[in-house]
């Protein structure tokens, strides 16, 4: 399939034939998203398995490129060939096909009461970080004013003690949470809060805002390299967290308020969001990939006795 591919791209003029149908469209969604050198590079791995209907999470495409890099890849770090692309949307169709269920987590174990809400009037729980972010008041609140949807803003000029009570009244009634891990503070019990209830199963909605220069400062402190390191890895393991159980997570806060009018509106799960609706959606996230490459080398390199790089035909 790879050589194939590799024919067809050195002359537009060329006669090779393209068998099967699935060939040629997973060369069309490669030449569309692949650079010049004819790779595809790891951030846009996501966007051409989303085009043939495939939704990995980003530790999935990083765990397949870990296992490309393991076995000898002849590509450029963070980049995949053609038949690594191909190998990876064979493993994700299989898993699609066979529709494992993701294990219950313990603290699921034991069956939620439904909680007394009234669904005609939804609300929305501004959580994430507070001062020195305005996002609250300069984007989400008038958005929800706008489109009359009721919320909470925890975000108050004089905060005191005794409006805990009030906040943890707040997250309990609400219908929606929505968090924003910003990139003007740690924000680490937000991203702590952000696990809690993404794994008892509470509609959240996550934005995570990329730290933007290695140079940070949270109140007139700045951020050493090893805590930037420790900040950045902590993001990570939420971000996969947060995929592993299907939850999609955005980098602009604009299409988050986008899809969570969806949610109210359409009374919908987050999970259940699309690339229509401005979310970048997971299906099975919890499963590993990269075990189908390992086996192909694995059993390549078996045959490929003399280290020559190719088989012949007797092979």
């Amino acid at each position: 399939m790879a050589q194939t591919f590799r024919r067809q791209l050195s002359s537009e003029r060329t006669k090779t034939k393209v068998w099967g149908p699935l060939t040629r469209e997973l060369i069309k969604v490669f030449k569309e998203f692949c650079d010049s050198d004819q790779h595809l590079h790891e951030k846009n791995i996501r966007d051409a398995c989303n085009a043939l209907d495939l939704y990995p999470s980003t530790s999935q495409v990083h765990e397949m490129m870990v296992c490309a890099m393991d076995y000898g890849s002849p590509c450029k770090p963070d980049h995949f060939t053609f038949g690594e692309f191909c190998v990876l949307v064979a493993e994700l169709k299989t898993y699609y096909q066979l529709n494992p269920k993701p294990p219950v987590p313990v603290s699921m174990v034991r069956i939620r009461a439904e909680r007394n809400i009234d669904r005609k009037k939804r609300r929305v729980f501004l959580g994430g970080s507070c001062n020195p972010t305005k996002w609250r008041a300069e984007i989400a609140i008038p958005f929800f004013k706008e489109n009359g949807i009721t919320f909470y803003n925890p975000q108050v000029q004089n905060w005191k003690p005794e409006l805990m009570e009030l906040e943890a009244q707040a997250k309990q009634m609400a219908d929606i949470m929505f968090f924003v891990i910003d990139s003007k503070t740690r924000a680490i019990s937000s991203m702590i809060e952000v696990a809690y209830l993404v794994a008892t199963q509470r509609q959240v909605v996550v934005t995570m805002c990329e730290y933007k220069s290695s140079n940070i400062c949270v109140d007139s402190e700045t951020l050493t390299d090893s805590e930037m390191l420790d900040l950045v890895k902590g993001r990570l393991i939420l971000t996969d967290l947060v995929e592993r159980n299907g939850v999609p997570i955005f980098t602009d806060v604009r299409k988050a308020l986008a899809c969570t009018k969806t949610i109210v509106k359409q009374g919908c799960h987050v999970s259940e969001l699309t690339l229509k609706d401005g979310a970048h959606p997971v299906k099975h996230g919890h499963l590993k990939l990269g075990r189908a490459l390992l086996e192909l080398r694995e059993a390549f390199n078996s045959v490929d006795s003399e280290d020559l790089g190719w088989l012949s035909s007797e092979d």
